[in-house]
């Protein structure tokens, strides 16, 4: 559930309130509009906090990544590696204890931004 829709969720019992209420149509439309003003501000507010973050972890990122330590340019990229061979040895039967889901799920996350955010460079560097 994204937070737009949760916004949006929380919006609607009030606008079909707003059709109870025993009052001219005119003031109704007014009472309509002001809400939706509120919840697009409110949505608004949302995606600039969501940007913010998103833009705050890009540059920690980059940083990461143009750092003069090893450690710390390859930390995320050796986790990543790591996670996918214990992954694959779970798969074949290799582990003597399998991995509990909530590790193959961490892993699924990780991989997925990871790839995400690689893909999002190359096609940003294509771009320019």
């Amino acid at each position: 559930m994204s937070i737009l829709s949760f916004i949006s969720d929380i919006f609607t019992p009030v606008s079909s309130l707003i059709d109870d209420i025993h009052t001219s149509d005119e003031e109704r439309l007014k009472l309509r509009n002001e809400l939706a003003k509120m919840q697009s501000n409110i949505q608004h507010k949302m995606l600039d906090l969501e940007k913010t973050a998103l833009e705050s972890n890009a540059k920690i990122v980059q940083a990461e990544s143009n750092s003069a330590s090893w450690f710390t340019r390859t930390y995320r990229p050796a986790i990543i590696t790591a996670m996918f061979i214990m992954f694959c040895l779970n798969a074949f039967g290799i582990l003597t204890v399998p991995l509990p889901d909530i590790f193959i799920q961490v892993f699924g996350i990780a991989f997925g931004v990871t790839s995400a955010g690689r893909s999002l460079e190359k096609f940003k560097s294509l771009t320019k």
